[in-house]
């Protein structure tokens, strides 16, 4: 049974994601995850390597529960313009992923430099078959989808996990959030829109 579908895993993901959020991660232990979910500490250890490894399966979760997408409507190129600014909306306003930035700076540094995640995979694959198919119906531009589908996932990542880098304190200067939302879709709307010619 992979992860995905193992009912205790599961269990074991929405645990270490409320005790993240509840205390932040210094306070989070393979003890208190087992309690909350209601299992031993031995349960957790047959299914995980320790905390690190959960904080690491939540993040993926929380990625892959973002991109269960709404129907929208308009050419392919609207669609995934729309979808793009619903994920990252929805992952910037994670209390998870707030959390993992502001204690776990190095986790969320090592996910960006060293991993392509499962979660930034799902969108790849999302990514790639959408933009073959607004190729079909002509609203989205020539080229490899899979490249254009890895560039486009490069361009919009710094929306979720450079923000905090980027915009930092103080947020009062900072864009708002449907001010960044505008300009997500504006960037990916300009990338797939084929060319005037």
């Amino acid at each position: 049974m992979s992860q995905d579908s193992d009912p205790t895993h599961q269990t074991l993901l929405a645990a270490v994601r409320a005790e993240v959020v509840a205390g932040g991660t210094s306070r989070t232990t393979v003890t208190s995850v087992a309690k909350r979910a209601g299992v031993s500490r031995m349960t957790v250890y047959r299914r995980t390597t320790g905390l690190e490894q959960l904080f690491r399966d939540a993040l993926a979760q929380e990625f892959a529960d973002a991109a269960q997408l709404s129907a929208t409507n308009g050419t392919v190129r609207e669609q995934i313009v729309a979808q793009a600014r619903q994920i990252v909306h929805r992952l910037r306003a994670s209390e998870l992923l707030r959390t993992l930035f502001r204690d776990e700076p190095a986790l969320i540094a090592a996910y960006q430099r060293d991993q392509f995640g499962r979660g930034q995979a799902l969108f790849a694959d999302l990514l790639q078959d959408a933009i073959a198919e607004g190729q079909r119906d002509g609203s989205v531009c020539a080229g490899d989808p899979a490249l254009l589908a890895r560039v486009l996932l490069m361009a919009v990542s710094p929306f979720v996990l450079a923000e905090p880098t980027v915009l930092g304190p103080p947020r009062e200067s900072a864009p708002d959030d449907d001010a960044l939302d505008r300009e997500l879709a504006r960037l990916v709307d300009g990338y797939l829109r084929p060319d005037a010619s």
